[in-house]
């Protein structure tokens, strides 16, 4: 290979590897607590984030998607949660696409998409691509999610404990990675044409 391509090649390297990768990070547009004492047949808005089963507790969280388009990079929902209980929890959560506003008539919206077990509080993180691409992709304006526990242990979200908010975090493929395959392809072609 001509010397004046690995120079060329190294100094792309260089400089992309430098690259500031700044992370997008959605926070709930709107976020509250429902308790139900009959299985959901009367459903009260609560004025605090928790989960929990007996006279159970949901909480359920908006996330505004309108102004994201196009193929998106990874994304995961953070969720910090402090339990109540010194015996592990299950913690469930469900996705829908929603309004924006939490409404008591929400009891019952999602589908499952994943479950938390032997949970002792901290921070719960699960990968979101898949699901907040096909949001985007079918044009729905937010991505809404129901915290559900799974057993009797008992957890509180957010302020109500000196938590932050659960959030979205969308992290962008660093540009060293794009112009790591970009220089292959062209040590491959130079290759290629001298031989």
């Amino acid at each position: 290979m001509n010397p004046k391509n690995i120079i060329a090649i190294a100094t792309i390297l260089f400089f992309s590897a430098t690259m500031k990768i700044e992370a997008a990070t959605i926070t709930p547009t709107d976020m509250a607590g429902l308790r139900s004492f009959d299985g959901g047949a009367n459903v009260l808005l609560l004025g605090f984030d928790a989960v929990k089963l007996g006279t159970e507790d949901r909480t359920l969280v908006h996330f505004d998607i309108s102004g994201l388009t196009g193929i998106l990079p990874s994304s995961s929902l953070s969720i910090p949660i402090e339990s109540l209980d010194p015996e592990p929890g299950i913690f469930k959560i469900y996705s829908f696409a929603g309004d924006g506003v939490v409404s008591t008539d929400e009891w019952n919206m999602g589908t499952l998409f994943h479950v938390f077990t032997d949970v002792y509080g901290g921070f719960l993180s699960i990968d979101t691509s898949i699901l907040l691409q096909t949001a985007v992709d079918n044009g729905e304006s937010y991505l809404s999610f129901s915290f559900r526990g799974g057993n009797s242990v008992r957890y509180w979200l957010s302020d109500i404990v000196g938590l932050p908010e659960p959030s979205i975090t969308i992290v962008p493929l660093p540009g060293a990675f794009w112009l790591f395959y970009t220089c292959l392809g062209l040590v491959y072609g130079f290759q290629r044409k001298t031989s």
